[in-house]
């Protein structure tokens, strides 16, 4: 869908065309004019009216401009509210598991970890230094082996970049509802693609402790982060749906068995 609306499929390819219209001509009923009599008929010739692309291309520019602006200030507010009470992590033994998350995923980048006060859910951020940034709370090793798989699954798919094209989209096409929509949309579909991918790398028997670790970092607050980050949480309408994909994938396995 963002392929459709960002790339001008129709300037690569011609559509078939299914029906062909013909003009009829009558060349007797043209009139020649002499040059004089053209050239006096342009100087006569009434002044045109508005250019009225020229002014849907200008509103257009316009709304462009003020909804790249916005998503802008908004990706760069929301970078400080996360980057400003952040501090490394020195736990070795968090470290350690963070680190053996990145291998087996295969991540070679070097990704940084903080913790942060204030949040609740744990949170990937940074398109060009990438962050997973925990809460200040104390996690059991299983929590955190589900949270680092969870975050990194999200680096693995590149979804902050995803995310930013769905942006850019939202940008270009403003003025149509539907692409908001789309917008809304490919964050469900980023968290429902990594919430099955972590469950495959997971144990069967972790799919209801996963299941209680997505309830537990619910965040009550409402906030635009979800465009400009990958979060572990989500609101309480759309946990639900997560919530029950995460039984029917149960259930699916247990029919493969």
């Amino acid at each position: 869908s963002l392929a459709m609306f960002l790339i001008p499929l129709q300037s690569f390819f011609s559509l078939p065309r299914f029906f062909t219209v013909r003009l009829a001509s009558d060349l007797e009923s043209i009139e020649f004019m002499s040059p004089v009599t053209e050239l006096t008929s342009i100087e006569a010739a009434p002044a045109e009216g508005i250019n009225v692309i020229g002014i849907i291309f200008c509103v257009w520019l316009a709304g462009f401009a003020a909804m790249l602006l916005y998503s802008v200030i908004g990706y760069i507010r929301v970078g400080c509210t996360l980057r400003k009470k952040c501090r490394p992590v020195n736990d070795k033994e968090v470290r350690e598991t963070f680190g053996y998350i990145c291998y087996v995923l295969g991540i070679k980048r070097s990704i940084r970890l903080c913790r942060r006060s204030g949040i609740t859910s744990p949170v990937l951020f940074g398109i060009i230094h990438p962050t997973v940034i925990i809460p200040d709370s104390d996690f059991s090793e299983e929590e955190l082996t589900m949270i680092f798989t969870h975050e990194l699954t999200h680096y693995r798919h590149c979804d902050l970049y995803i995310k930013l094209a769905s942006v850019l989209c939202r940008s270009i096409h403003w003025f149509n509802p539907v692409s908001h929509i789309i917008c809304r949309a490919v964050i469900d579909a980023c968290e429902a693609c990594c919430d099955e991918t972590v469950l495959y790398m997971l144990k069967l028997k972790d799919c209801k402790d996963y299941g209680r670790l997505l309830l537990s970092v619910i965040d009550g607050k409402k906030h635009s982060m979800s465009l400009y980050s990958t979060s572990m949480a989500s609101s309480k309408k759309y946990i639900k749906k997560r919530l029950i994909k995460i039984a029917g994938f149960k259930e699916a396995t247990n029919v493969l068995k």
